[in-house]
């Protein structure tokens, strides 16, 4: 068996170092594989909670995780609303998945912000309380991580875009 070529040494030495970022810092990885130079900052999209949120929240007890997704279409009046769905894990079991009205603070965002977001269930599944999100939004715009309140019930959620 020959030795590799140099330039074969590189490209695979090159993919080690970006798996270990992407391990070690995700968010460096992403704007990497982007192509965004993280001098640059964050780009416009970023600076809005416009777009696709994947996310889950946790109970303060032995509770599975539950997955969500929160949309939030781009805003065109300044106002904050979305929707959300999410496997149904608490309502009657006449639905798979429950939905919710999402509404916000803000629709600007920005590093170190925190960000509170009421999810209103739309009564699928029999389910149709309010639950209030309180997070802070990461240096890089693309998590946002705190805490969920129903009425004494709390819990935390982090989500990701």
């Amino acid at each position: 068996m020959g030795r590799a070529r140099p330039g074969l040494q590189t490209f695979f030495a090159a993919i080690v170092a970006l798996c270990a970022v992407a391990i070690e810092r995700p968010a460096f990885a992403r704007m990497l594989l982007e192509n965004r130079d993280p001098a640059q900052g964050n780009t416009e999209a970023d600076a809005t909670i416009a777009g696709v949120w994947v996310g889950t929240y946790s109970y303060r007890n032995d509770r599975a995780p539950v997955g969500f997704t929160f949309f939030f279409p781009p805003a065109t009046d300044n106002s904050c609303i979305g929707r959300s769905e999410e496997q149904n894990t608490f309502g009657n079991r006449s639905a798979p998945k429950l939905y919710a009205i999402l509404s916000c603070s803000e629709t600007a965002l920005y590093p170190g912000q925190t960000l509170t977001i009421r999810k209103t269930y739309d009564g699928t599944g029999g389910v149709s309380h309010t639950v209030m999100y309180t997070g802070k939004v990461s240096a890089d715009l693309r998590t946002i991580s705190g805490e969920w309140v129903l009425n004494d019930i709390r819990g935390t959620f982090t989500m990701s875009r």
